[in-house]
């Protein structure tokens, strides 16, 4: 996303020496009326208010800027989540460069990255920018690729204390103006998302960067790729054998799915032989390396991403919990049909249900369709969480059964299960987030670290509903959610 009309050195004094906020400001209303009138001329010693303000300039509408800003939070949410960094930067300055003299296709690559993040208090609340605490960068892609195959010596960017960002954008103008059209725009600034693990996987194959003793290219596996070939046994498996034969389920470490012949080509390479596996785009090359490693690493990876996904959760829990119960949890209602829904839980936790040798069962008790207006993902973590809470308490032979039909001008549903029940004493306390009594923490502890019934209930009466329990030791137990109608 594009800021316009700002002095990056102002930016740079606002975000990161001053550590304050930055509010986006839209060029436009959403009928199309300018909000950026044409701005007043500065004296030369003058800088415009607009230049030093809290606030960054766009040139998007009202509506599109946030469009842009929510989707740009959520996924630089969810790089941090799953890849565990930030590659959310304000970049400042812009250099424009060519593949070669004849090219008439102009690159851009940024020059100054300020590692920030979006934030909001509330959903309405506005969407702010802040610095992130972390090191300045410089584009390290562009100054590798310009030293080497420009010959152009783009410095690396100085200390952040000894910064003087228009200094740093003329010595990387200087750098480059040997170069037939190159030119640095000092004035440029872009919201964006930029990553250098391809760069850092580009280094590590530079041969200089090796030790002496311990040559890249004197590597076994690189000489056979490149030279002599893999001289390796045939191997002791064959895609007739059972896997189950070799392979236990608990020494498996596959951190994704992986079929028979990705699960024999795992097994090769943990007996110690070197191959290439090859197949056309989409058979699953990918998965069967990063299994490979998850195997090799075994049981410490399995735990670790175990944890991680469990913190994850409990991070996400802990935020749709705090909103809904403040009445800022946002809902985006649309005309469901009930039979659907249940259909949707029930071929989500089939497979699971199955292998306990539980029967999981939805029905709607009705002679047309049954309808509710209701948040679609809201819903259905609602019932998941029930679902899931109801298979970790029913055992082998049991039945869940997930029941719907309309009544009371609206739609009541009803999760049974024939499991171990909860005592009357804890009753009044299954939906209190990590409740302590025996059974309905053990309800809890199953669904989202002692957070799930919590969260089904704050969800349910975001809907304007509301949820009861009843219960009988070594019978069962059943949820009854009633919601309003549309």
């Amino acid at each position: 996303m594009e800021v316009v009309d700002e002095r990056p050195s102002e930016l740079l004094r606002i975000l990161v020496e001053e550590g304050r906020m930055m509010s986006f400001l839209p060029g436009q209303d959403d009928d199309g009326t300018d909000l950026l009138s044409q701005p007043a001329e500065e004296e030369p010693d003058e800088i415009a208010a607009r230049h030093t303000d809290s606030k960054l300039q766009t040139e998007l509408s009202s509506s599109e800027l946030q469009s842009r800003l929510l989707s740009t939070y959520r996924l630089a949410n969810t790089f941090i989540q799953e890849q565990g960094v930030n590659t959310l930067f304000l970049a400042l300055g812009m250099a424009t460069w060519y593949e070669s003299e004849s090219s008439e296709l102009p690159r851009h690559a940024p020059l100054l990255l300020i590692p920030v993040e979006l934030a909001r208090t509330s959903v309405r609340e506005r969407f702010r920018l802040q610095y992130t605490g972390e090191d300045l960068g410089a584009n390290l892609s562009f100054i590798e690729k310009a030293r080497t195959e420009f010959r152009a010596e783009v410095p690396l960017l100085p200390e952040n204390e000894n910064l003087d960002i228009a200094s740093y954008f003329e010595l990387v103008a200087s750098s480059v103006s040997h170069l037939k059209c190159w030119e640095v725009d000092d004035s440029s600034g872009v919201l964006g998302f930029f990553s250098f693990s391809k760069l850092l996987m580009y280094l590590d194959l530079d041969p200089d960067r090796w030790p002496e003793d311990s040559k890249l290219e004197d590597h076994q596996i690189i000489r056979a790729i490149f030279g002599e070939g893999f001289q390796e046994p045939d191997s002791v498996f064959s895609s007739e054998d059972q896997l189950d034969e070799y392979l236990a389920p608990q020494d498996v470490h596959h951190v994704v799915d992986a079929d028979s012949s990705q699960a024999l080509a795992i097994l090769d390479v943990s007996s110690g032989r070197n191959m290439v596996i090859e197949g056309p785009p989409g058979t699953g090359k990918s998965q069967t390396i990063t299994n490979m490693v998850g195997q090799a690493i075994g049981e410490h990876v399995t735990a670790t991403l175990d944890e991680t996904r469990l913190l994850a959760r409990l991070v996400d829990d802990l935020n749709t919990l705090a909103l809904a119960e403040s009445g800022q949890l946002s809902l985006v209602k649309e005309e469901l049909d009930i039979a659907d829904l249940l259909g949707d839980v029930a071929s989500a936790f089939g497979s699971q249900a199955e292998s306990a040798g539980i029967g999981l069962e939805a029905t709607v008790v009705s002679g047309g369709p049954v309808t509710v207006q209701a948040d679609a993902g809201q819903l259905q973590q609602v019932l998941g969480n029930l679902v899931s809470n109801a298979i970790h308490h029913t055992g082998n032979g049991g039945i869940i059964n997930v029941r719907a039909e309309s009544a009371n001008d609206g739609v009541r549903i009803e999760v049974t299960d024939t499991g171990e029940g909860i005592p009357p004493e804890d009753l009044p306390f299954v939906f209190d987030r990590f409740s302590r009594g025996d059974a309905s923490t053990a309800r809890s502890v199953h669904t989202s670290g002692g957070l799930g019934l919590a969260i089904v209930r704050q969800l349910v009466e975001a809907h304007g509903g509301r949820i009861a329990i009843r219960s009988e030791p070594g019978v069962g137990t059943t949820f009854t959610i009633d919601l309003p109608g549309g």
